[in-house]
């Protein structure tokens, strides 16, 4: 007789798809069911009958027990997917979810109900338990055994209001310097920062982040940019399971001193926490960056303009002032020269100033850092970035970027920048891997929760990333982007216009969506999508045109598409000349950027210009090709499938479609169905085949 394992993987062999993890998540949702209810699934008596019955029905959901928790229920649902793309993708997704479930607050209207409810999760965790050790993989492990983990809280200030950027700065020091321990994962300080003055307890802020310790503090100075001032910091640490206070001390002395305080409390963290270090640890943990206070002063300042929202110009060029002044005060001050380094590239890489003389002055801050000190990690990560954002040189970006994760192994910040050139290049497993280490390590940020949803989405493992932009939305729920990829993914995933507008509807709850642009573009996509095209076009005058400071998307383009699904020639031809004209005024500001290319390879195919149109939509992909920018690449490679189908080039157009299909990305047939933009294929056999296959 053929184990659940055996028959499952015949299954998935005889269907042409390979087995991997998430078979045996498959086995353990058997497993599971067989526990809860006392019968297999799928058993039919042969293992024939059996195998039949996997493909053909679905498990009798009714036979789980009333009080099993609707958690429980879900998550053996995402295990019994019949498609692996699925399911849960491996086992820390299911460690994931079972400390969800478990963690929940549940509705218990009766004392009864409670006590099912409460006898029903002390089983299933048992259970659970012991179906994950049974199956999980030797060399695969859901959190290391010896990781401790430990989040430092934002030390209370006991000095003046204008001292905080100093309380705040001297906590994110000691939170660097802990996380460069190996064995110890350290919560980040964005997740970390929400704590700030928060009334909750010890045992609530742990059972939000998963920690095991908690390290508060005080600190008090007289004068931060005086070094003969006198600086106080009070840490103690606490064992959450217990609520013990192990190790407390009184750290008092010059603010010249203050990097061996700095020092001093991770050593005796470590110490308190039983870890050993390494000599390298040790004398990283030890190291004094500067010998000026009041550069540090100014490099502190610096910090704290670039921990608020990095996109912002304003913030950016604050923070380079600050640096440049530490470095004026102090020219050998290494980790200020890549702390610059590191905004230069961002000034580049969000479009704030796109000169070459920007991309140099990235290159030599950090140039300047890596040959003060060829160790610091942060100068690698500087470097790092500016191959990544400045010159998309991937390659280059991690070798750099893994230099410096072997000195800052648990740095939420720079693992996710690891996931963020790896999904360039399009190796979207690694980045989820790398994604997912980000969150457990930053929990209560909705941006690293939000990368998994995506990263997933782009897998096509649609369900999962369900449930992350929900995490996200939880964490966040007055941020609109959420709301939006979530709607979004409705599209992508089902062709679902009614789900989409229902999410819009919940999100209506937070802010008006007119007010929104991205809300007011999906709201004129569903139009078309539901060949609602006067609905569409009466949205358009609320529509903004502009894309970034230096890019506008004309609205004549708009109107020319949709005239054109309306069968009205003429006006198509108007808006197209139109858009054609406008582009021209726009395309010298910058006439490498991809969509450029692809907007006048559309407009030329509406009028017919089939040669012209051919031409810039090759000429998109040449300059941002798939293995460059996998997102941007994506989207020129999809104009241009877009392009051939305007033209009549129509086998072409599938190619390009079918390519489309085989890569992670935004492409699916839902989409293919249900957008006019492919009305013209749906006679063509290759395309019924391909519609067909994704049903």
């Amino acid at each position: 007789k053929l184990s659940r394992a055996e028959l499952i993987k015949k299954l998935e062999q005889a269907q042409g798809k390979e087995t991997d993890r998430r078979t045996d998540i498959w086995s353990f949702g058997c497993i599971m069911f067989e526990m809860l209810t006392g019968r297999h699934p799928f058993e039919c008596g042969t293992a024939k009958d059996t195998l039949q019955s996997i493909i053909k029905r679905q498990p009798d959901w009714n036979l789980l027990p009333e009080s099993t928790p609707t958690n429980i229920r879900s998550l053996l649902r995402r295990c019994l997917d019949k498609d692996p793309n699925q399911r849960l993708g491996d086992f820390g997704d299911v460690a994931i979810e079972i400390k969800e479930t478990l963690n929940k607050t549940q509705t218990t209207p009766t004392s009864k109900l409670l006590k099912a409810v409460t006898i029903f999760s002390a089983i299933i965790l048992i259970i659970l338990f012991a179906i994950v050790l049974r199956l999980l993989p030797k060399n695969q492990g859901v959190y290391s055994s010896k990781e401790i983990r430990l989040v430092v809280l934002p030390f209370d200030n006991l000095g003046p209001a204008e001292d905080e950027y100093f309380s705040d700065g001297i906590t994110d020091e000691i939170t660097a310097r802990l996380a460069g321990i190996h064995g110890l994962a350290v919560i980040s300080r964005q997740s970390a920062m929400q704590y700030k003055k928060s009334e909750k307890s010890t045992k609530q802020i742990a059972s939000e982040l998963g920690v095991d310790y908690i390290l508060e503090g005080t600190t008090q100075c007289e004068r931060s940019s005086d070094p003969n001032s006198r600086v106080k910091i009070r840490p103690q640490l606490i064992r959450v399971a217990d609520d013990r206070h192990l190790w407390a001390e009184i750290y008092e002395n010059d603010m010249s001193k203050v990097f061996r305080l700095q020092s001093d409390v991770a050593e005796r963290i470590a110490q308190a926490l039983d870890i050993t270090l390494f000599e390298k640890e040790r004398q990283t943990l030890r190291s004094e960056p500067t010998e000026n206070m009041e550069a540090y002063v100014y490099y502190l300042r610096g910090n704290d303009y670039t921990s608020l929202p990095y996109q912002n110009k304003d913030n950016l060029i604050i923070a380079i002032e600050m640096y440049e002044t530490a470095i004026e005060l102090d020219p050998n001050f290494a980790l200020a020269h890549a702390k610059l380094s590191h905004v230069h590239s961002g000034m580049y890489h969000f479009r704030h100033d796109r000169s070459e003389e920007r991309i140099a002055m990235a290159w030599k801050e950090s140039d300047i850092a890596l040959k003060l000190d060829p160790e610091l990690p942060e100068a690698h990560w500087a470097r790092g970035v500016y191959h990544y954002w400045c010159r998309l040189e991937y390659d280059l970006a991690l070798k750099e970027l893994e230099i410096a994760r072997k000195s800052q192994p648990n740095n939420s910040r720079l693992i996710a920048t690891i996931g963020h050139v790896q999904r360039r290049q399009g190796k979207f497993e690694e980045a989820l891997a790398n994604y997912k280490r980000a969150y457990e390590l930053n929990p209560q940020s909705s941006i690293q929760v939000g990368e998994v949803a995506s990263t997933l989405r782009n897998l096509r493992r649609y369900q999962e990333a369900e449930y992350y932009y929900d995490k996200a939305i939880s964490l966040a729920p007055d941020e609109d982007y959420f709301h939006f990829v979530k709607a979004t993914l409705y599209l992508v995933w089902k062709g679902s216009t009614v789900e989409a507008r229902a999410v819009l509807d919940r999100a209506s709850q937070y802010f008006k969506l007119e007010d929104k642009e991205r809300f007011v573009n999906l709201l004129f996509d569903l139009d078309i999508m539901e060949r609602n095209f006067q609905g569409a076009l009466a949205r358009l005058p609320l529509k903004s045109t502009k894309i970034s400071d230096s890019l506008t998307a004309p609205n004549s383009l708009r109107y020319a598409k949709i005239y054109g699904y309306m069968n009205k020639k003429e006006l198509a031809n108007k808006y197209y000349m139109e858009a054609i004209e406008n582009l021209e005024l726009e395309f010298p500001k910058d006439p490498n950027n991809v969509w450029f290319h692809s907007a006048f390879g559309i407009a030329y195919a509406g009028l017919g210009r089939k040669d012209e149109a051919i031409r810039e939509g090759k000429k998109a992909v040449e300059l941002l090709p798939l293995t460059k920018h996998s997102a941007g690449g994506f989207n020129a490679a999809k104009d241009l499938a877009i392009i051939y189908t305007m033209v009549g080039e129509y086998d072409e157009a599938i190619d390009q479609i079918e390519y489309l299909l085989s890569v992670p990305g935004e492409s699916s047939i839902s989409l293919l169905r249900c957008y006019p933009t492919w009305d013209p294929l749906r006679d063509h056999p290759r395309f019924q085949k391909l519609i067909e296959q994704g049903m």
